[in-house]
């Protein structure tokens, strides 16, 4: 039975889904790098998924193709750019977008 996730949880689930570290994640939310670590964890136990991918996967379907954004981030169009080749381009919004 999948539990329901906290509000923290689903922020950071919707940052691993734009395809953040942890650490980019804590600087986005203002948490340690090992505090977001513990949220996507709790996020796939309470998910039943053992992976970021099957994380952002499960997030995504289940909360649709719109764009994620942290409860306190930048509102960027497009939700910024798409990472490529592991490493986010510089230009801040050059890049594909992941959902807009």
């Amino acid at each position: 039975m999948q539990q329901q996730l906290s509000s923290r949880e689903r922020e950071v689930a919707a940052l691993v889904t734009r395809g953040m570290t942890d650490a980019e994640i804590a600087l986005t939310v203002g948490l340690s790098a090992s505090t977001v670590k513990h949220y996507v964890e709790t996020a796939m136990r309470k998910t039943s998924v053992t992976s970021r991918v099957s994380l952002a996967t499960r997030w995504r379907d289940r909360e649709g193709a719109g764009c994620p954004r942290p409860t306190g981030g930048a509102d960027e169009p497009n939700c910024g750019p798409r990472r490529v080749g592991g490493t986010v381009p510089e230009a801040s919004h050059g890049g594909e977008s992941r959902c807009g």
